[in-house]
């Protein structure tokens, strides 16, 4: 349960703020939501994105877990930037996350080509350093794909996946798989 809001300083400025905890007032149903004693989440983002070709954002999350309330978890701070050259894309993001035990650094980047074969499409690559569990390495990840819209509510995305998870036993793999996406 939680809630969101959105609120635009400009066209091209706008703050993102949420809220949720996964077990609403079941510790204590008087508290309702603001029950810390349940593993609980914030968000806020800032945007920008102008009319042009250049976006950012930059992020801040936390996250707790059962019975640990405000004051343990891990905070997360992050920033993206994508730049749309028009016949192809770029971006990524860097993110830093502090916890109980330690501290990590992740990243991912890719970029696009537009419109390859059909108008509409895009063919693309991206990969990075994923977050870690606490006293792992971190995962890395890779992935082809080609975005195909079928109509203006409907795109299908088949993508090649590469990655290691860096757990014990067989953590690493290949995988295809086909996204599907509906806009309303």
């Amino acid at each position: 349960m939680g809630g969101g809001a959105n609120i635009a300083f400009t066209d091209s400025l706008v703050l993102d703020l949420g809220y949720s905890s996964a077990l609403a007032g079941a510790g204590n149903p008087s508290v309702g939501v603001f029950d810390t004693t349940t593993p609980q989440g914030i968000i806020a983002q800032l945007n920008f994105v102008p009319d042009g070709p250049f976006n950012a954002a930059v992020t801040y999350m936390r996250n707790t877990t059962a019975s640990s309330g405000l004051a343990s978890g891990v905070s997360t701070f992050a920033g993206l930037a994508s730049y749309d050259f028009g016949s192809f894309v770029v971006g990524g993001h860097i993110a830093y996350q502090t916890f109980t035990g330690g501290n990590d650094f992740s990243w991912t980047a890719g970029g696009g080509i537009n419109d390859l074969f059909l108008e509409g499409t895009q063919l693309g690559a991206n990969g990075g350093q994923l977050p870690r569990l606490a006293g792992t390495s971190n995962p890395w990840i890779v992935e082809g794909y080609y975005e195909m819209p079928l109509n203006k509510f409907l795109t299908i995305t088949p993508a090649l996946i590469a990655g290691d998870a860096q757990q014990t036993g067989d953590s690493s793999g290949f995988w295809g798989v086909i996204r599907t996406t509906f806009r309303f």
